[in-house]
């Protein structure tokens, strides 16, 4: 959880966390270009990092299994990449090197 510009707790998918990241990044001398977002959930992760310009990697633990969880069908985001587990996107980013 973190702390709005005007001292409001935040917290995942309200994009000011995202913002609040962004900026503590920035400051660090990171732009978004630099920035991977590698999560499970599409509700409190993939659509909104999505939206701001973010590259996402969706680790979906669910893959081919019925159901979504706690994100609706309707609701999926297409991620940059999609992997079933963090090994498969760790097997992926050893064969860019």
């Amino acid at each position: 959880m973190s702390r709005s510009s005007h001292g409001e707790r935040c917290e995942k998918p309200d994009p000011v966390f995202f913002g609040f990241t962004r900026g503590r990044f920035s400051r660090d001398g990171y732009v978004l270009e630099d920035i991977l977002h590698v999560a499970q959930s599409q509700y409190h992760d993939i659509g909104v990092a999505k939206q701001l310009g973010y590259s996402a990697r969706w680790i979906e633990r669910r893959k081919g299994l019925k159901g979504s969880g706690g994100t609706l069908e309707a609701k999926h985001t297409k991620p940059d990449y999609h992997f079933a587990t963090l090994a498969e996107l760790a097997d992926a980013a050893e064969g860019e090197g």
